[in-house]
């Protein structure tokens, strides 16, 4: 990934399926954002969860 992009940004609309778009991203509140990475987070346990079963 090219180093002047911010991933902690741009993460959300990076997801597969996309959260928000990169315009969205970029006009998210700090808590909108928090919030998207924690759903995304929870996204990611469920799905190493199981694939672990």
């Amino acid at each position: 990934m090219a180093p002047n992009v911010n991933l902690f940004l741009y993460r959300p609309a990076l997801a597969n399926p996309p959260m928000c778009s990169v315009m969205e991203c970029e006009r998210a509140t700090l808590r909108q954002l928090l919030d998207m990475h924690e759903l995304l987070d929870l996204r990611a346990a469920i799905a190493e969860r199981a694939a672990a079963k």
